[in-house]
C-alpha cells in the first residue's frame, strides 16, 4: 500500500499479515496432532490398497485378453466347421437316410392299417 508521499507502509503490511497469520489456527491440541501423526501411515495404506487393485486390474486384463483370443478362435473354427458341413451338403446329391427312414415308417403303418380294415 502506499502512502500520500508514495512511500508503502510497512506498518499497514505487518498488519495484513498478522491478520492473515491469525486466521489460521495452528494445532494445539492432542488429538488433532495425533490424526496429523496418522496421516502419513493412512496415505501408505491407501497406497498399498491401490497398488493391489492395479495388479488386480493387470490380472484381469490380461485374462480379458486371453478369452477374447480363444474366442475368436472358437468363432473361426465354427466358421470352418460351417463351411464344411455346407461344402459336404452340395457335393452330396444323395437324399439323406433320414428321409428314407421316414418313408418306411409311413408306409409300414399305412399296411397295417389297411390290413385291419
Amino acid at each position: 500500500m502506499r502512502t500520500a508521499t508514495g512511500k508503502s507502509s510497512l506498518k499497514t503490511v505487518v498488519d495484513a499479515e498478522r491478520r492473515l497469520l491469525g486466521a489460521y489456527r495452528f494445532p494445539d491440541d492432542l488429538e488433532e496432532r495425533h490424526s496429523l501423526q496418522l496421516a502419513p501411515l493412512q496415505l501408505q495404506v491407501v497406497q498399498d490398497q491401490l497398488q493391489t487393485v492395479r495388479r488386480l486390474l493387470a490380472s484381469q486384463q490380461a485374462d480379458t485378453k486371453k478369452l477374447s483370443e480363444q474366442v475368436v478362435t472358437l468363432t473361426e473354427s465354427i466358421d470352418g466347421l460351417r463351411q464344411s458341413f455346407a461344402s459336404a451338403r452340395t457335393d452330396d446329391p444323395k437324399p439323406s437316410v433320414r428321409k428314407s427312414s421316414r418313408k418306411k415308417i409311413y408306409r409300414s403303418a399305412q399296411r397295417k392299417r389297411s390290413s385291419k380294415g
